[in-house]
């Protein structure tokens, strides 16, 4: 499997519901001084990590979805926080 990419954190509108966000209902704007509902991390290989976290029994909170032009999953951590994996393809 590829490396974990780091991925700029985002925090969306207020009212703008989980299921809207990978739609991109809200503007994102900077994390800082904000609450954050999900952690992200860029993965170069989304369907390989897919298939291994399934494999290994992680319990999926959201499966693949498109995001922008790429396409992420969310995950349930393992303190039941939020993962999301976003596709990071090569430029």
């Amino acid at each position: 499997l590829s490396p974990i990419l780091p991925v700029n954190s985002v925090t969306y509108q207020p009212g703008c519901s989980r299921a809207q966000r990978p739609c991109g209902c809200a503007s994102p704007r900077p994390q800082a001084g904000q609450l954050a509902d999900h952690v992200a991390l860029g993965v170069a290989n989304l369907d390989a990590w897919v298939a291994k976290l399934k494999r290994e029994g992680v319990t999926f909170l959201r499966e693949v979805y498109p995001l922008g032009d790429t396409r992420a999953v969310m995950i349930e951590g393992p303190s039941r926080e939020a993962i999301e994996l976003v596709e990071v393809r090569a430029q």
